[in-house]
């Protein structure tokens, strides 16, 4: 479920990757993801039956490993995302998000195209610019287009990021409903929707 998480880490970077100018150097390594600044979290409403009665519930989770970097006049930009790192707060739940949804995919990867219209609006400045963003998530052989309105804010060293509102992945558009439906039983819930909104706050440093 947690999968379009990544979606919008992409959108950060590509944020990034449009902000300076091209490297001198040609082609190293100019921006770094830090991890301790960064997260990416996905909010799960489900439906638990007691007698009679549902009971209507919504969760929180993320995904801790995050990795991405990339130079500065690269044409894309990619986010890897650790799918062994996510934390629902109940790791029973954990392994079989792994097994059942993610069918044992060890990471999955989103990935944006940088555009002249980018570029020119993330050199701004200090001052935040809004952006849509497209990106691609990718997961095994499953793809999904996305958009995202993101915030992203230039420092002389670093690059902040930030989505303006959720973003809604269908685990339908991935391929994954057989998966949810066997969580669903797995665990006796009325429902598990198919809409993850999916939040990110990303941090970048220039590279040492």
């Amino acid at each position: 479920m947690t999968v379009r998480t990544i979606t919008l880490i992409a959108l950060i970077a590509v944020l990034a990757s449009c902000t300076g100018a091209p490297d001198a150097g040609g082609g190293g390594t100019d921006w770094v993801l830090r991890a301790e600044c960064s997260s990416l979290s996905f909010t799960t409403s489900k439906t638990v039956v007691t007698g009679e009665q549902l009971t209507s519930l919504v969760e929180v989770g993320r995904f801790g490993g995050l990795s991405s970097s990339f130079s500065e006049g690269d044409d894309a930009v990619e986010l890897e995302v650790d799918l062994g790192s996510i934390d629902t707060g109940v790791p029973v739940r954990d392994q079989r998000v792994g097994e059942m949804l993610f069918l044992g995919e060890a990471k999955a990867r989103v990935s944006v195209q940088v555009s002249e219209q980018l570029r020119r609006a993330a050199a701004g400045g200090s001052a935040a610019q809004r952006l849509t963003l497209p990106l691609e998530l990718k997961l095994g052989p499953a793809s999904l287009r996305l958009e995202a309105l993101v915030s992203v804010v230039r420092g002389s060293d670093t690059l902040a990021l930030a989505t303006l509102e959720p973003v809604p992945v269908s685990v339908r558009a991935l391929d994954g409903m057989a998966g949810l439906e066997a969580l669903r039983e797995v665990v006796g819930l009325g429902s598990i929707a198919e809409a993850i909104p999916v939040s990110a706050q990303l941090c970048y440093a220039r590279a040492d």
